[in-house]
């Protein structure tokens, strides 16, 4: 019986917007602009990995489960369990949707599982731009 063996690239996008106020010292009254609310960008943010089985660029239809933790190793789980059972990985990349929910007070690593496999180590999440 031979071991399947599943590596994990992975880049990781935050999608994220910025509000502008005026670039003018003049307030929105004096111009007579309305005023602009800011719009909220949630939660989400997109994950995008590289998986390789057997050291070649997986292709197919993986189920995948991301957790959050609060610690590289051990820790305790943050937030709920987000499953993708059918991501569609073609030529080794995948991208899946991720929210968690208002968690990102501090620092936090993802764990991902495919086909009931953990794979190791836990990711570190960074802001990005």
């Amino acid at each position: 019986m031979s071991k399947k063996s599943i590596g994990l690239r992975v880049g990781f996008v935050l999608a994220s917007s910025l509000v502008f106020g005026p670039l003018s010292p003049l307030s929105a009254s004096s111009t007579n602009r309305p005023a602009v609310s800011p719009i909220p960008i949630g939660t989400a943010f997109s994950y995008q990995g590289q998986l390789r089985q057997n050291g070649a660029a997986a292709n197919g239809v993986f189920a995948l489960k991301f957790r959050l933790y609060d610690q590289a190793v051990d820790g305790a789980q943050v937030g709920s369990e987000v499953s993708d059972p059918t991501s569609n990985v073609s030529g080794g990349t995948f991208s899946s949707e991720l929210d968690f929910g208002s968690v990102f007070q501090s620092k936090r690593w993802l764990e991902v599982e495919v086909d009931g496999t953990i794979l190791t180590p836990r990711q570190a999440i960074m802001p990005a731009p």
